[in-house]
Formats: C-alpha cells, sequence, structure tokens
C-alpha cells in the first residue's frame, strides 16, 4: 500500500511525530513524507516557483498514494495539512486521521473525512503490526461545527 503522511511540520516535536509514523509504516509500505522531499536547487529559485514545485509534486504523491495518515493537532492545525485532507476526501483516498492532541477541539470536517480515528500510539501499533485497520474511538473528543 502506498501511504502520503500529511501534518504541519514546523516544530521539532511535528517533525519528530511524522519520522516516528514514517518509520512505523515502513515496515510495509510505500511512504511519501513531504518532509523528506526537497525541490532540487530549491535555495536558487524565485519563491513562487519553489512553491509551485513543492505544489506539484505534493498533488503528485497524493494521486499516486492509495491512503493518506493525518497528524492531526486538532482545531487550529495546519491549514496544509487541512487542504490535504480535503484533496484526499475528493480524490476518494482512504484517510487515517492521528489525534496529536486529545485535549484540543476537533474539527467536525477533519473527523467526517476520517476512514479511521487513532491515537499516536496506536497507530504506530497497527502500522507495525501491518493488520487491518481497527475503528479507534476510546478517547473524549469535542466538536465545533465547521
Amino acid at each position: 500500500m502506498k501511504f502520503y503522511v500529511a501534518s504541519p511540520l514546523f516544530t521539532v516535536a511535528q517533525k519528530i511525530r511524522i519520522k516516528k509514523v514514517v518509520d512505523a509504516l515502513r515496515w510495509y509500505h510505500d511512504v511519501y513524507s513531504p518532509m523528506e522531499h526537497q525541490v532540487p536547487n530549491a535555495w536558487e529559485l524565485p519563491n513562487d516557483e519553489w512553491a509551485n514545485e513543492v505544489f506539484k509534486n505534493d498533488i503528485k504523491a497524493l494521486d499516486n498514494a492509495d491512503a493518506v495518515v493525518v497528524i492531526y493537532d486538532g482545531l487550529y492545525s495546519d491549514s496544509g495539512t487541512a487542504w490535504e485532507v480535503g484533496y484526499a476526501y475528493a480524490k476518494n483516498k482512504q484517510i487515517f486521521v492521528i489525534v496529536a492532541d486529545e485535549k484540543e477541539m476537533q474539527s467536525l470536517m477533519v473527523f467526517g473525512s476520517a476512514s479511521q480515528l487513532f491515537t499516536l500510539d496506536n497507530f504506530i501499533k497497527f502500522a507495525e503490526s501491518n493488520e487491518p485497520p481497527y475503528l479507534y474511538h476510546d478517547y473524549p473528543h469535542k466538536f465545533i461545527q465547521s
């Protein structure tokens, strides 16, 4: 199975979470993580050209993926991550949402797009076992209308 990992990637903690998820998935699957891909000669390109290349590369990877894993920080998560969820949903991809912070308010739209919901620890167990996913709801969550 081919996975695309969507996540904010601005802080050290976010990058560590991405690495954990990617490493667990790679036991059995092909994985594309935008964090790992760079545009050739990026520093020599004007910002708009670089941004267009990143966008095209990520869209191609999303289109080629069978499923998208979303590391979700709650209602005020990264807008790029939310866009990737919407795109994946429109393309009928399986969407596995990892709720990174269970105390945060959650978006009805992101949760409604999810094929499966996980905590980070349970997703790692699922990925490393290569078992079919199970629906995980064993935590309190608060929705707001989007």
